[in-house]
């Protein structure tokens, strides 16, 4: 009976033991929100001439989205006519917009997500794609976008450093005649993951940053995507499978 009653305590005992331990572990943190800014800027001046910000939740599957979302300048300067943002912390990211410049000169506009991943400490792969359409809507004869001076329309960032630049300065695309609409096909480098990059710890972000002329309307779809590269040992893995696939093939074939 004593036996019992020690044995009884002490499984009490450790079962409060593993409750008290198990509310001292670090619970996990919690993952920032997905982040879209859209902005333009005087370039004479450099002065703001609007802008706004979309946080985004991040899913409990790690997935995020953001559907048909608009703005517009509170002095009817410029809109945000459509806004479409997919992606995945673990990671990659997609950006689409469209925009009208109501200014009656060119502006320049700055368009980016920033996504908190699931950090990669070791070397990584990455690519992306942009694709352009810009339309003349004032009926003037032509419309342009084009990359700002010294830089890329497109930027794919790793940890805030560009990696995949597309559509370096002095890129241009010009529509006309009057109501035209011109695009240069999507465009990608390193898809699906091929290029070599470094470690991928905090974030990776698009920021398509370019010029559109005064009345215009323009349109972009981007996508980045950053991947681990494969450990040595997966990839024997894979070459052993590949060979014994074909081996299976080898002897179904006689």
């Amino acid at each position: 009976m004593d036996l019992r009653l020690t044995l009884k305590t002490h499984y009490k005992t450790v079962l409060l033991l593993l409750g008290l331990s198990l509310l001292l572990l670090p619970s996990a943190p919690s993952i920032a929100a997905v982040m879209v800014n859209a902005q333009a800027f005087n370039p004479t001046s450099g002065a703001l001439v609007g802008g706004t910000s979309f946080p985004i939740a991040v899913n409990p599957d790690d997935t995020f989205s953001l559907v048909d979302a608009t703005y517009s300048d509170a002095l009817g300067r410029w809109d945000l006519l459509d806004l479409d943002v997919e992606g995945d912390i673990d990671p990659f990211t997609s950006l689409g917009f469209q925009v009208q410049n109501n200014m009656g000169f060119t502006v320049n506009f700055v368009f980016s997500v920033s996504v908190p991943i699931v950090p990669i400490p070791g070397a990584t792969l990455h690519g992306g794609s942009t694709g352009i359409t810009v339309t003349d809507a004032n009926f003037s004869g032509s419309a342009t976008v084009g990359a700002l001076a010294g830089k890329s329309y497109f930027s794919g960032q790793i940890d805030g450093s560009t990696v995949l630049p597309l559509f370096s300065d002095p890129f241009s695309l010009i529509a006309g005649p009057p109501a035209g609409d011109t695009n240069v096909a999507a465009t990608s480098l390193g898809l699906p993951s091929t290029l070599p990059s470094g470690p991928a710890l905090a974030t990776i972000n698009i920021v398509a940053e370019f010029s559109l002329t005064a009345g215009d309307r323009m349109s972009s779809t981007n996508f980045f995507r950053v991947v681990p590269v494969p450990e040595p040992t997966s990839l024997m893995l894979i070459g052993f499978a590949s060979l014994g696939l074909c081996s299976w093939r080898r002897s179904r074939g006689r």
